[in-house]
């Protein structure tokens, strides 16, 4: 690890929202391969600024308000630096991840797309 930059193994639920995410300055998603990206999301949610792999479904999940890079240690590491010495253009990108969030991702959210997809199979007879 490098100056500011800590690397953990796996960590519980309760201990990565309260001990890591709640004293984060930005979320660092390197993934080659990435399913869903759970990790951005919560990132979002917690109104942090993500740095992301650009593969599968990242640049899906973090969208313009994330920071979208190339896998590569050399390119993360120029990322961090450049989201680090704009303190407040950081904090927009976290405002931004929040309101990204509260308008894709929430339980509410889904529920109602859920809902409107159902409304539409009955509609159809399905």
């Amino acid at each position: 690890t490098g100056k500011g930059v800590a690397g953990h193994g796996p960590v519980p639920r309760e201990r990565l929202f309260r001990e890591f995410y709640g004293t984060a300055d930005a979320v660092l998603v390197p993934s080659r391969a990435e399913g869903y990206g759970f990790a951005a999301v919560e990132a979002l949610g917690m109104g942090l600024p993500v740095i992301a792999s650009r593969r599968d479904a990242l640049p899906e999940i973090v969208g313009d308000e994330g920071i979208l890079v190339e896998p590569e240690a050399g390119v993360l590491a120029r990322a961090m630096e450049d989201l680090c010495s704009d303190r407040a253009g950081a904090a927009e990108r976290g405002r931004r991840s929040r309101a990204r969030f509260e308008g894709l991702f929430t339980r509410q959210r889904a529920r109602r797309a859920l809902g409107d997809l159902y409304a539409e199979l009955l509609r159809c007879g399905a």
